[in-house]
């Protein structure tokens, strides 16, 4: 469930650079706007520059050529006025709308306001002299009240402060709330989709702004569950089918058996004979050990097999598997060599399954070197864990075969025109009984020199350690 927060914390990063740009931007647009309208000419500028360029030459007003000129420019005309309200100057570009005598009033309201729809403009000029600039109409927008408050002047960068924080709470606000809505309804599909990968049972509501994805991923949940009923199904008919073969078979199997162990053992009987009795007989018990493994391998697969954990030193389980191996060596074309630590090696294993394991190894061996080869059996500890390592100066295997034997669940060597060497139940029921155990499976070669198998178990005491942290 960390995607939830990482989207929450993704969002609000979003925001606060969202919150950046837009100040950025708007303050960048603000700017050149503000730019682009303080090239235009002021009007109290221009009002200004006619007043100064405004002199009197023996007894009349002149306006300077370049003033004038800029007035044309402008489109607009000026007008001096003296202390009694009487026009002594004009623009030659004067409406005739325009009055030539003005009231105090008029001056006051011309000061403040408009003249005949003119935006006016006024500079005292000389002793009671007033310049009136008049602008195209259109063209300027005047307050005529122009007053506001000291306080609340001195105060507008702290309450412009205070309005742009509001908006930025307001806005933080409305975002979180809205992101909020769709974390919450997004979080059951993360815990949906994450049940979804354990192949657990999901059932969203499905309702809100997700309510279609919802839909999607229960439809998805309930595939998997009828598949799964489906494959298990399957699989216990499988497993049940394989029991019961495997329990129909001992019996004649073992009437072949003892009968062909009779015909072997009767000297009444010619040697061809007996020495036929004898095949069936390696051929039978063959048969057997092949129901046992297949029989086993199906319970190690569905978890059918009991498994009882116990201390167990890998060197007693090891040794045992090769006394009974050489016990059992009749043609004596197989020499055993061992290499034990001297110490136990204690492992926590059902002493049954490590033996099995041991044992198929061993047999894999002969089964792989009908001419004969040295069998060397060892247990040390390395890194920590316990191996038990099975080796023989076979034949091995080649590079190509290695690779499958690691690579795959199990590896059937099988060509139907060649009666050649196959690895088969033998080796899958190893790695079994090592994934029950937590163990893992090593396995090397060389053709023409040998062929390796390691059993890595983790030692008693990390097995323990690892049991007691679970529980807890």
């Amino acid at each position: 469930m960390k995607s939830v927060p990482k989207l929450i914390r993704r969002f609000v990063g979003i925001l606060f650079m969202s919150l950046f740009i837009l100040i950025v931007l708007n303050v960048t647009v603000l700017l050149l706007i503000g730019m682009r309208y303080q090239s235009q000419p002021s009007p109290y500028k221009e009002t200004q520059a006619v007043a100064e360029a405004l002199d009197r030459q023996g007894g009349q007003y002149v306006l300077g050529q370049a003033a004038a000129q800029r007035l044309e420019q402008i489109g607009a005309w000026a007008v001096l006025l003296n202390a009694q309200g009487q026009v002594v100057w004009k623009s030659d570009n004067l409406p005739q709308e325009i009055p030539l005598s003005y009231s105090l009033a008029d001056i006051s309201a011309l000061s403040t306001g408009y003249l005949k729809d003119y935006p006016t403009y006024t500079v005292e000029y000389g002793d009671g002299g007033l310049v009136v600039a008049g602008f195209a109409k259109d063209s300027y927008f005047k307050y005529p009240y122009q007053s506001m408050n000291l306080s609340f002047v001195r105060a507008l960068p702290q309450i412009g402060m205070i309005f742009l924080a509001a908006n930025v709470v307001v806005v933080f606000l409305i975002y979180i709330f809205s992101n909020l809505q769709v974390t919450k309804s997004i979080r059951p599909l993360v815990q949906g989709i994450h049940a979804l990968a354990q192949e657990k049972a999901v059932h969203l509501k499905e309702r809100g702004l997700l309510s279609e994805l919802a839909q999607q991923v229960n439809r998805a949940s309930d595939i998997i569950q009828s598949k799964n009923r489906e494959l298990a199904k399957k699989e216990t008919a499988r497993a049940n089918w394989i029991a019961g073969v495997s329990h129909d078979i001992r019996t004649p199997l073992s009437m072949v058996l003892g009968y062909a162990n009779e015909l072997e053992n009767n000297a009444a009987l010619p040697e061809p004979a007996r020495r036929q009795a004898a095949v069936i007989c390696t051929q039978s018990l063959k048969m057997k050990q092949l129901i046992g493994d297949l029989n086993l391998a199906s319970k190690l697969e569905y978890n059918m097999q009991p498994l009882h954990l116990q201390k167990l030193s890998a060197v007693a389980a090891a040794r045992s598997v090769v006394a009974e191996c050489i016990n059992s060596e009749a043609e004596g074309i197989y020499t055993y060599e061992t290499d034990f630590s001297p110490e136990p090696c204690w492992i926590l294993a059902d002493s049954g399954l490590v033996a099995r394991a041991v044992s198929n190894l061993v047999q894999n061996s002969r089964s792989h070197n009908p001419q004969g080869c040295v069998i060397r059996v060892s247990v040390f500890a390395q890194d920590g864990g316990v191996t038990i390592r099975v080796k023989d100066s076979g034949a091995g295997v080649s590079a190509q075969t290695l690779q499958d034997l690691q690579n795959r669940p199990h590896y059937m060597f099988c060509d139907a025109h060649i009666d050649g060497q196959r690895h088969g139940l033998g080796l899958l029921i190893v790695r079994q009984i090592m994934l029950v155990h937590g163990g893992q499976v090593r396995f090397a070669s060389e053709p023409g020199r040998y062929f390796r198998t390691d059993l890595q178990f983790a030692s008693y005491s990390e097995q323990k350690a690892s049991s007691t942290a679970d529980k807890k």
